[in-house]
């Protein structure tokens, strides 16, 4: 959100994404890219393919190279989903 030139404290924005099956990783990393380099989201709802493969393709090609690129982070800053999300308060109690 800060990056994006929002409040941190103001609810996140997230862009669904449906991946086809045949969709190249390249391509659905520069998809991923694009929306996050525009600053339009803070965020995705990544929905893929009913084909049992297509989370391991996704967690094994795709999320690395969006973390070489900068796009995904390595770890969490927190033990609780509201620090995940990097938002302030009292949510880690």
């Amino acid at each position: 959100a800060t990056v994006a030139g929002r409040d941190p404290d103001a609810v996140k924005v997230l862009t669904n994404i449906s991946l086809a099956p045949d969709d190249e990783p390249a391509a659905s990393m520069d998809r991923l890219e694009n929306q996050l380099r525009a600053k339009s989201c803070d965020g995705f709802n990544i929905q893929l393919p009913a084909q049992h493969s297509a989370l391991d393709d996704f967690a094994d090609r795709v999320l690395p190279a969006l973390r070489r690129r900068g796009l995904v982070r390595e770890g969490y800053r927190g033990a609780t989903l509201r620090s995940h999300l990097g938002l302030a308060g009292r949510g880690d109690q």
